[in-house]
């Protein structure tokens, strides 16, 4: 299945949000599925779903239906998600978030909640972090960061 999105990402600092305004969203156009025999809207809502994926605390990846107003999927990733950066593939079915306060990357399939990807930027005494850095090509088939680096030295 195939989602049509709008993404929203929670600030961190002191610009922390409980939601997303205009400002902060971001409309990703993903194809629905429709029927060939119902293309017009029912009482049930409008032949075509608007989704928001969202990250929220401790570590959920949340699906929401914006029609029925209602979380249509939780899905669990590993550790701690906080920040909550989040960006969807083009294609709408695997939504990249950055976790463990921006130094792993997760994939987490939105229909199975199965995690399809997952990375630790940091390794031996180098420590990366990707302060809310996160984005996907257009092909979907490769994930781009910036990533800040820092050497843990015992003497400096």
């Amino acid at each position: 299945m195939t989602y049509r999105l709008i993404l929203c990402s929670l600030l961190v600092g002191s610009h922390a949000l409980a939601g997303c305004s205009s400002d902060e969203q971001e409309t990703v156009a993903v194809p629905v599925p429709v029927p060939a025999t119902d293309t017009t809207e029912t009482d049930a809502g409008p032949a075509t779903r608007d989704y928001m994926a969202t990250v929220s605390r401790p570590n959920i990846v949340n699906l929401i239906d914006l029609h029925d107003n209602e979380v249509v999927r939780r899905c669990e990733i590993p550790g701690v998600a906080a920040p909550g950066t989040l960006v969807v593939s083009p294609d709408g079915n695997v939504a990249y978030a950055l976790g463990a306060a921006f130094g792993d990357v997760y994939g987490v399939d939105l229909d199975s909640c199965e995690i399809v990807f997952s990375t630790q930027q940091s390794a031996g005494n180098i420590r990366v972090k990707s302060i809310a850095a996160l984005a996907i090509s257009p092909d979907g088939s490769e994930i781009y960061t910036h990533q800040n680096r820092v050497a843990l030295n015992g003497d400096h």
